[in-house]
């Protein structure tokens, strides 16, 4: 299993550390997204997110504040990309 974590900023509208190995572009891929409320106002970065990785299955929530690493952010995405071979994600759209 290989995990990854990334972040993405509203305030600058950029994504921090995006993971850049092909293993995440496979289907066996899971895309955890911790955000911000304010994410609902924009939703250009989990569409961004989609394009980037279209492979993997994404989900996420809303919270109350982001933690990244060792700190607490507001106004953010917390990203987990996780890559297990032996599991697989149904995918329901």
């Amino acid at each position: 299993m290989r995990m990854w974590q990334s972040q993405y900023l509203i305030e600058s509208n950029s994504f921090v550390n995006l993971p850049i190995e092909d293993s995440f572009q496979e289907s066996n891929t899971l895309v955890l997204l911790f955000a911000s409320p304010k994410i609902a106002e924009q939703l250009s970065p989990i569409l961004d997110l989609k394009a980037k990785f279209p492979n993997a299955t994404i989900v996420g929530c809303s919270t109350s504040g982001e933690i990244h690493k060792e700190n607490l952010y507001d106004n953010s995405i917390s990203i987990t990309f996780i890559n297990n071979k032996i599991l697989k994600y149904n995918k329901n759209e």
